[in-house]
């Protein structure tokens, strides 16, 4: 069974768009992954600088706690050695 002269290069043109069109899709899942990539590493600074402010909000809070209970028994027992 013979094909004729422009069935063969036809075949090829079809192959060269497939070539192209997986290349294409190859081209977005690249930059598509790199988008990934950046989102994770700024959620992951986000992430960290959330932890740091809530370890100084506990450390504040302890700290006014300490005050409030210290701090009148202190002032108390300033006066009682006056």
């Amino acid at each position: 069974m013979l094909q004729g002269a422009g069935s063969g290069s036809d075949a090829y043109q079809q192959l060269l768009r497939e070539r192209d069109e997986l290349q294409s899709m190859l081209n977005k899942f690249e930059r598509h992954m790199a988008e990934i990539q950046s989102n994770v590493k700024v959620l992951t600074q986000e992430r960290d600088k959330t932890n740091v402010l809530y370890e100084q909000v506990i450390e504040l809070n302890s700290n006014c706690l300490y005050r409030m209970l210290v701090g009148p028994m202190a002032y108390r027992y300033v006066e009682r050695w006056r």
